[in-house]
């Protein structure tokens, strides 16, 4: 997975399980909640959840800190 961020925008490119090709999914958090909007082309895909959990779990700790 490649990541760029803006602020609390985020580009992830993801790699197809078949590993041939990558898709980009999109995501805006929240700043003070650390909830999180995204979009993606497959509805079905989980690596956006992971992606997201995996953030809010730092955001969290970072704030906890």
């Amino acid at each position: 997975m490649s990541v760029s961020t803006s602020g609390y925008n985020v580009e992830a490119k993801i790699r197809s399980n078949s590993g041939r090709g990558t898709w980009t999914a999109f995501f805006e958090f929240d700043d003070e909640t650390g909830h999180c909007h995204y979009s993606h082309p497959y509805q079905g895909a989980t690596a956006p959840l992971f992606f997201i959990e995996g953030v809010q779990r730092r955001l969290s700790e970072a704030v906890a800190a």
